[in-house]
């Protein structure tokens, strides 16, 4: 916007999901005479817990002009910022505030390196707005670090202010997620002390998974009757409501649901096959295309250029061409452009343009096996088991040997430079296994069923 071409790139901006760009566009429109249609549209670019774009700044220096950037709105973006650990940015919004409000600050921000001085400090001992702000935000971050403790001096606050619901609810719930995470004794006696009806997704989730850990399949059972409707749809809450009926003697019900989950290519889809001892399903559907319309697609100049500087080695700009290439295609077209990038080894972009085709079922396209021959040579070598790294491999990078993440991650299994193993989320682990299977079906090999490769173990 430097040359303050406002009206022009307002008049060919079509939208998207740039921050930058989408700033702009509010700035050319007020340039321009079209006024925001709400503060709300500026405020939306400001309630973020992270640091946003430069090109968003003067909306911001406009909210200020116009008298809206009050003391409750800075410290809307302030509890953002400390939700996410974001402790620069909450401190450089510190000095937005007003002079009164800075003192607030300086004490949330020593609770939240010392924790235990919302029991100690004289200045938190006031039953002030503030003050419950700071106690319920330094009573969470300690349970980050002790949960009984924790809960221990939220009891003990809890009669002495007036929090809000709202707070009572959030602070409560944060320590008891954290329980659950940690895997602490005290999980599920703070998810039950909840409100039946709690809106938090995670916390629905988690409930469930805490009764889980104490074997109480009533209350498993009862967690998930109250999750929100597309929890209860997926397939993980459909199985596991059918190991809580299963555990409740519930048999028949629970082999029903077994018996349609296992028609599913999933990792809960393979765990309800084995309840009920049946074959894994995979449901391989590939796509099929004429030679013309290969043909036709692949005269398409825009194609054939980002063919050009894959074969260069300008492999960026390759998939910057296909990007903007694609971004108009129709379902047909991506399935065929799709196609024809696995045709050019490109697999990564392979499988990410049929997944934007909403086609998952080609399992050529999606679990493609480059390198095979040194792939095969070296697994063997090094005692790898060959499916679980193709799984990792497909997890990590989607088969693109170039991928670097932001922490340093290189290569198709994205391992570290200084130590390689990884962090084993519930989602990873769950995914390398289902995809591992699905790869062990793809090479011709026995299938080693789930059952098999997780045996049961003892919880602490």
């Amino acid at each position: 916007m430097k040359r303050g071409q406002h009206s022009k790139f307002e008049q060919y901006y079509e939208g998207g999901n740039n921050v930058a760009h989408n700033c702009f566009d509010l700035q050319a429109r007020m340039k321009v005479g079209n006024a925001p249609r709400s503060i709300e549209e500026i405020k939306a670019f400001w309630l973020v817990g992270n640091s946003q774009p430069k090109q968003c700044d003067p909306l911001f220096s406009w909210l200020e002009k116009q008298g809206y950037m009050d003391d409750e709105l800075i410290w809307q973006r302030i509890d953002l910022a400390m939700a996410k650990r974001d402790i620069k940015l909450a401190k450089y919004l510190a000095g937005k505030l007003s002079t009164q409000q800075v003192h607030w600050f300086a004490l949330l921000n020593s609770v939240h390196h010392d924790p235990q001085k919302i029991l100690t400090d004289p200045d938190l001992k006031q039953d002030h707005p503030l003050a419950r702000k700071v106690i319920a935000y330094g009573a969470r971050r300690w349970a980050r670090k002790d949960v009984s403790a924790a809960t221990n001096a939220w009891q003990q606050v809890t009669s002495k202010y007036q929090f809000t619901d709202e707070q009572r609810i959030q602070t409560q719930a944060d320590i008891a997620l954290t329980a659950s995470l940690r895997h602490h004794f005290l999980a599920a006696e703070l998810m039950n002390q909840l409100p039946a009806d709690i809106e938090n997704v995670e916390v629905q989730q988690w409930r469930a998974r805490a009764a889980m850990r104490t074997n109480d399949w009533p209350a498993v059972l009862r967690s998930i009757v109250l999750m929100d409707v597309d929890s209860k749809q997926a397939l993980e809450w459909k199985y596991w409501r059918a190991r809580a009926l299963e555990e409740m003697g519930i048999h028949a019900d629970a082999k029903h649901t077994y018996q349609k989950i296992a028609q599913e290519r999933d990792y809960y889809g393979f765990l309800a096959a084995d309840r009920v001892q049946q074959p894994y399903v995979m449901n391989d559907d590939p796509l099929q295309f004429t030679n013309f319309e290969i043909g036709r697609l692949l005269e398409y100049p825009p194609l054939i250029c980002a063919r050009e500087l894959l074969e260069a080695g300008q492999t960026w700009h390759a998939h910057n061409e296909w990007k903007y290439l694609t971004v108009e295609f129709d379902k047909k077209k991506l399935q065929i452009a799709a196609y024809i990038a696995h045709q050019w080894d490109w697999y990564h972009t392979a499988i990410f343009t049929v997944a934007r085709a909403k086609h998952h079922d080609d399992l050529q396209l999606r679990f493609p096996q480059p390198y095979d021959n040194i792939f095969n040579k070296n697994a063997k070598k090094f005692s790898l088991t060959p499916e679980y790294v193709y799984g990792v491999m497909r997890q990590e990078s989607a088969m693109n040997s170039s991928a670097k993440s932001h922490a340093g991650a290189r290569g198709l299994m994205q391992l570290m430079p200084a130590t390689a193993p990884y962090n084993e989320t519930r989602k990873y682990v769950r995914r390398v296994m289902a995809y591992a299977t699905v790869y062990e079906w793809k090479m011709a090999q026995k299938i080693m069923r789930l059952q098999s490769r997780m045996p049961p173990v003892l919880a602490k």
